[in-house]
């Protein structure tokens, strides 16, 4: 898992390309919010390190409008066809069209293409294809840190963390130039460049 998530969220600093979703599952007191706002700050610090899934789906379009990573924590185990679509469109990078405010019939079209983030998640197929599911497991309280530890202690390596891994990617774009691959999966463009990072 440690292997698929490093390379996953490196592939995120290659913008355009179609990314899968990080979902983090695991029992309660696993950690999983603790990694969510980790990712975040090593791929896109902001004040809002993670957000609770708005009810209303304008109100999640403009979250995902605004922002280039966005992890959504504790997400209902039933979300409907219509937002797992949603998250598909934003994965693979497509449009959402509303009808402009106060009008009849002018419309906006939204392009969605923001890097996402779970815990907790649908069980429908087509949003779980699209997603990297990585297991966490209950930290017993003898092991257990404060947040504030954790995020200060990672702070402090994040410079280190953020070298390494844009001289991994840069070794990986080497690799790309040269690269093939006797098959595919969906979402190539991920699987290609995630592979040549994973050489490294």
């Amino acid at each position: 898992d440690l292997l698929l998530h490093n390379v996953t969220l490196l592939t995120r600093f290659f913008s355009g390309i179609p990314c899968p979703i990080i979902y983090y599952r695991g029992d309660r007191g696993s950690a999983k919010t603790t990694n969510l706002k980790l990712d975040q700050l090593f791929l896109n610090p902001s004040s809002t390190d993670v957000t609770a899934l708005p009810d209303k789906v304008d109100d999640i379009i403009a979250i995902l409008n605004r922002s280039y990573s966005v992890s959504f924590d504790n997400i209902d185990g039933d979300i409907s066809r219509k937002l797992a679509n949603l998250f598909c469109i934003c994965t693979t990078k497509g449009y959402y069209c509303n009808r402009k405010y106060y009008t009849n019939t002018d419309t906006v079209d939204v392009l969605l293409h923001t890097h996402l983030s779970f815990t907790t998640i649908s069980h429908r197929a087509d949003l779980l294809d699209r997603c990297i599911c990585l297991s966490s497991n209950r930290i017993p309280d003898s092991e257990r840190k404060t947040e504030e530890y954790i995020m200060s202690e990672f702070k402090k390596d994040l410079p280190y963390l953020l070298y390494k891994g844009m001289k991994i990617l840069s070794k990986a774009l080497g690799i790309l130039e040269t690269l093939e691959l006797p098959e595919l999966p969906r979402m190539g463009d991920y699987a290609k460049i995630g592979y040549a990072i994973a050489e490294v």
